[in-house]
């Protein structure tokens, strides 16, 4: 939750808002439930997208889908990672 925290003031230093309030928001969520898989996709996802490499890529897909989520590619190239549905009761 710091490491998230700090990212986000570093990004408020260069000015990107966008990843500013991203990873702000990332860890006010982790702070209320830290096993939550839906971060952890997302930090996944963030490896997948940052990846220099395709066996960097495969692992992080791996590891979404280990968590139960799903990486698509649209036709258009971009990819969507998808967190496993929720069952609630």
């Amino acid at each position: 939750e710091e490491s998230l925290r700090t990212a986000s003031r570093w990004s408020a230093l260069i000015g990107d808002k966008t990843r500013e309030e991203s990873t702000l928001k990332t860890a006010n969520f982790l702070a209320q439930d830290p096993n939550s898989t839906t971060v952890q996709v997302g930090a996944w996802y963030t490896v997948w997208v940052g990846a220099p490499d395709i066996e960097t890529r495969n692992m992080a897909q791996q590891n979404i889908e280990r968590l139960g989520g799903r990486l698509e590619i649209t036709e258009d190239g971009r990819a969507i990672a998808y967190p496993p549905q929720e069952n609630p009761g």
